[in-house]
């Protein structure tokens, strides 16, 4: 049996490359990230730093599920941002998007 927290560290290791290849344009607001931190077997921190003060948001739902039906934003504007993904199952795999509070892609 395959331990929770090592399952759901990987799976969400894999999702930041994931998340990354969607970001390939160069951003002129975002300076570094997105990059997952604080895995636990229920929730992760998503973490980005940006050039200046900003609002940002990110989406994110079950890989394979076409749908990212859970949104955790940030409650004012800043350039140091940790938005932590609650509820997470262990063992499952999750896709996110790292967006400005308006929806548009960084």
């Amino acid at each position: 049996m395959q331990d929770p927290r090592r399952a759901a560290t990987a799976a969400l290791l894999v999702l930041s490359c994931l998340a990354c290849l969607g970001c390939a344009k160069e951003s002129k607001v975002r300076s570094s990230g997105p990059y997952v931190q604080n895995v636990t077997p229920g929730s992760a921190v998503v973490a980005a730093q940006t050039a200046q003060l900003a609002e940002l948001q990110v989406r994110y739902g079950v890989e394979g599920s076409g749908e990212l039906s859970e949104t955790v934003r940030d409650v004012a504007a800043t350039s140091s941002h940790a938005l932590t993904l609650a509820g997470l199952q262990p063992a499952t795999s999750y896709v996110y998007r790292l967006e400005s509070r308006d929806g548009a892609p960084l």
